[in-house]
């Protein structure tokens, strides 16, 4: 006896489980992970709870004499290279403070800000950190590095909308301050540690719209955005008893 085939609707693609999906992409590399998270919205809901694929440790090796591009590698891709315009000399005498996916979170020889996609070449400038924190001081502007340590930086950015987070944690003279920017916004924000009764900061996470903090006597705290408004909504302190 023959039996129908079943019929095939391009459409069931965006109705595959998500632990089926989940299977799949843990199994892709970085570039086929970007690709396949873009095929369809329910796609790219399962891709967010897949492995992280995003803090990728680009190795970016700058033009020989008489090229015009810089070659791309990535761990997870082993003996694959990609192959960019050169990216220029601001970028190449810039430091990298943190990435995500082919984003990278810049800062030049002058204490400049920004992130830039490695592909596209999209930037996105911010303001700079000496006119938000009132650096007047000739010698602070001439050597900004000296009085200024940004720690723990983070990067968010949503591919599909360019929805982005930027967060760090700067160490000016005797204040620390936790700093935010993100899309929409027309200056750098921020608060000194001690507004959320934190101190010693070690190390900062940002998931699912939060920011996690982790301090020397072990205490948590969860902030969260509200509006424009960052508010302190979880606390959480350690001990031997709780272990």
């Amino acid at each position: 006896m023959n039996y129908p085939s079943p019929r095939f609707d391009g459409s069931s693609w965006s109705k595959l489980p998500s632990d089926l999906l989940n299977m799949v992409f843990e199994r892709l590399g970085f570039a086929d992970f970007q690709r396949a998270k873009s095929v369809c919205p329910s796609w790219l809901d399962a891709s967010r709870q897949s492995a992280s694929k995003n803090q990728i440790p680009w190795l970016i090796m700058f033009p020989e004499k008489g090229k015009d591009y810089c070659l791309l590698f990535n761990s997870e891709e082993k003996e694959k290279a990609y192959r960019i315009k050169d990216l220029g000399v601001e970028f190449a005498n810039s430091h990298c403070l943190a990435i995500y996916g082919s984003w990278l979170f810049m800062r030049d020889s002058r204490y400049n800000l920004y992130v830039m996609n490695l592909f596209t070449r999209e930037r996105i400038n911010f303001p700079s950190v000496e006119s938000q924190f009132e650096i007047d001081d000739e010698y602070d502007v001439e050597y900004p590095e000296r009085h200024i340590n940004i720690d723990f930086p983070l990067l968010w950015i949503d591919d599909i909308t360019k929805h982005y987070v930027v967060i760090w944690s700067i160490q000016y003279r005797q204040y620390q301050y936790l700093v935010y920017y993100r899309k929409g916004d027309n200056w750098l924000k921020h608060a000194t540690y001690c507004s959320f009764d934190m101190v010693g900061i070690v190390d900062m996470v940002y998931k699912d719209h939060k920011i996690y903090l982790y301090s020397t006597t072990s205490d948590v705290k969860v902030l969260e955005f509200f509006g424009d408004i960052l508010f302190d909504r979880i606390f959480w302190r350690y001990s031997a008893t709780n272990l």
